[in-house]
């Protein structure tokens, strides 16, 4: 049992700082992309601000590449969260864990109904072509479910556990 333990801990500790590089990185891409989508003077966007029909469009867009960037980041940030917690604790099976993982469920359940919702919308007000991608929309919802269901597994463990440490 320890030498199982020890090696969780230590894939955990690597997923972590894997987590953490990828937050980074999504994050400073999402930063980008507004700055790159608010400034029309950047000669880097200018071709596409061209194809888009002009800067309204290619703003809009930057402004939702940005938002999807963030999002991820956040899911990216709350796995590292969970990750580190299993790394140094003696169980992953805290309630602490049950929560992030439920948050996590609710962003990509978020990221599969609100931003396609607001995709749509933004479209149907500028001359971006949007097509919804079902596909995508109902694999993010079947992760969103399997979030929730893992989510209820480590709550339920964090009761056993709870009770097997009163117990002792």
């Amino acid at each position: 049992m320890t030498d199982r333990m020890e090696r969780i801990r230590r894939i955990s500790r690597l997923l972590y700082l894997l987590c953490i590089v990828i937050a980074v990185v999504l994050a400073a891409l999402a930063a980008t992309c507004v700055i790159m989508g608010s400034m029309p003077g950047l000669s880097l966007f200018d071709d596409i601000r061209e194809y888009a029909g002009g800067t309204t469009e290619t703003t809009v867009a930057a402004y939702f590449g940005a938002a999807d960037m963030a999002l991820m980041a956040v899911l990216m940030g709350t796995a590292a969260a969970v990750f580190r917690e299993i790394s140094e604790s003696h169980t992953p099976f805290v309630g602490r864990n049950s929560d992030r993982i439920m948050l996590m469920g609710h962003v990509v359940m978020f990221m599969a109904i609100a931003m396609p919702i607001a995709k749509a919308v933004a479209s149907s007000l500028t001359s971006i072509d949007y097509h919804l991608d079902v596909g995508r929309i109902l694999m993010m919802v079947i992760i969103a479910v399997m979030a929730y269901c893992v989510a209820l597994i480590f709550d339920y463990g964090a009761q056993l556990q709870k009770e097997s440490d009163e117990t002792l």
